[in-house]
């Protein structure tokens, strides 16, 4: 399995060079060195297999080599094979335990192992070892943050930039740390400290775009993903939710052209796939809306909003029983979705079969009584069937959900695509699903390794 390794923060190894006069020879103690300075260049231009090479002959000359065997796993980190990495980090702690930069390493790469609390403890020796350590602080954040523990992260963030401010990637963390929970403004505070460091850190202006979208803020949004794309142009998140952030602000053709970008770089992420659906709806164009559903369903057989939006599309094109089985299907996956519910209803209503659609709206209505188009659309189908004394209380019901939710619906709702009235319910964009990785978003930098300075 190939390691992600999210970033690298490299302190430029010194290399050591002989007196005037002096030669290197395999019995002179600076040979070592120079198998470990090499392997270092190498490293720095990313020739990680010759890099390993050279890190062996200097720990062939000096087997109790430790910054070699801290160095040869990073190199073995890089080309993903993490438990070699492993190996070389314990053996470097096995000749120095006071080496930090190794304890830090080794976390890192049992972190990328799924082995959080071996990472958190190796992470706690570096601390030991040097309390003043700001990468293992960050580091140790990500750990945290990976556990949902948002508060420890940030305490941890928070601790790493007291030490050190120009670590870009803990103010990138420590602003995916606030915006979990709920600080959005905070956290667009710290993606700008971030940019202070780095103006051209792709990761904290899409992050940044994000927090402005998830405050309502799409024209700013738009500009942070736009910033991004010019960095990265095939920054998939970014394209993506730039994507997001134009259909908030009623530019569906650009939406769509963004998700369509998104599929070109990634055609098996199914989000990309629903929102290009979500958006061709919203202009008129329900053929093509199911077939983007369907490429979501196909990616992913359990996304619900995908089977609930795709009954929309086919019900609007008049093909209720195909629209019928979708919703089925998303009622299996989960029967708690009241709009499901309701849109099952509208189905069969439009298929006269009114006693069927007011058990739906009936569901519906359990799962949310404030649920006003269920109230209508019940009112409906028991009119159709003679029975208007209970229609009237429906449509009272109606008036009186639609009086008390005035006013209480989020920002985010009200840019939501709707159906056609009386036809569904559309649920909204999925706005920043992703690996999430944050939703993932994109994954941000949680992991840094240090490259230890060459040693005299």
């Amino acid at each position: 399995m190939k390691l992600r390794l999210f970033a690298l923060f490299a302190l430029f190894s010194v290399c050591i060079v002989p007196a005037v006069g002096e030669r290197y020879s395999e019995d002179n103690p600076l040979y070592p060195l120079a198998w470990y300075n090499k392997g270092v260049a190498l490293s720095e231009l990313g020739r990680y297999e010759e890099a390993i090479s050279s890190y062996d002959n200097a720990i062939e000359l000096d087997p109790e080599y430790a910054l070699a065997w801290n160095n040869k796993g990073i190199a073995l980190s890089a080309l993903g094979r993490g438990e070699e990495a492993l190996a070389c980090y314990n053996r470097s702690l096995e000749i120095d335990p006071n080496y930090a930069p190794a304890w830090n390493n080794r976390g890192v790469v049992l972190e990328a192992l799924g082995r959080g609390n071996e990472a958190l403890e190796s992470y706690d020796r570096a601390l030991a070892v040097d309390p003043d350590y700001a990468l293992v602080w960050s580091n140790k954040g990500g750990v945290f943050y990976s556990w949902g523990d948002y508060n420890s992260s940030i305490d941890c963030y928070e601790m790493a930039l007291a030490i050190d401010p120009r670590i870009k990637e803990a103010w990138n963390n420590l602003g995916r740390s606030l915006y979990a929970v709920g600080q959005y403004e905070r956290s667009i505070e710290c993606y700008d400290e971030a940019l202070k460091v780095d103006p051209v850190y792709a990761t904290a202006w899409n992050n940044k775009g994000i927090a402005l979208g998830s405050l309502g803020r799409h024209q700013e949004a738009l500009g942070c993903y736009e910033e991004t794309l010019k960095i990265e142009p095939s920054h998939v998140m970014a394209l993506y939710n730039r994507g997001i952030a134009l259909g908030f602000l009623g530019r569906q053709e650009e939406a769509v052209e963004c998700y369509d970008e998104v599929l070109k770089l990634d055609p098996s992420y199914p989000p990309a796939w629903y929102n290009r659906g979500v958006a061709l709806g919203i202009l008129g164009r329900f053929e093509e809306a199911a077939t983007s559903y369907d490429g979501a369903i196909n990616l992913d057989p359990d996304y619900t909003q995908a089977w609930n939006n795709r009954g929309i599309a086919l019900g609007i094109l008049g093909r209720q029983e195909e629209a019928l089985q979708s919703y089925d299907r998303a009622l299996e996956i989960d029967p708690t979705y009241p709009q499901a519910w309701y849109n099952r209803g509208v189905a069969l209503s439009a298929l006269g079969r009114y006693q069927e659609a007011i058990d739906s709206y009936d569901r519906a209505l359990e799962l949310d009584p404030e649920l006003t188009e269920a109230w209508n659309n019940k009112g409906i189908a028991l009119s159709s069937l003679g029975r208007h004394e209970e229609a009237i209380e429906c449509y009272e019901r109606a008036l009186e959900a639609g009086r008390t939710s005035a006013g209480e619906i989020p920002e985010a709702d009200l840019a939501a695509p709707e159906a056609s009235v009386g036809l569904g319910v559309l649920t909204e964009p999925d706005l920043l699903e992703g690996p999430v990785e944050a939703n993932d978003s994109e994954p941000m930098a949680t992991s840094i390794l240090e490259w230890p300075r060459t040693e005299a």
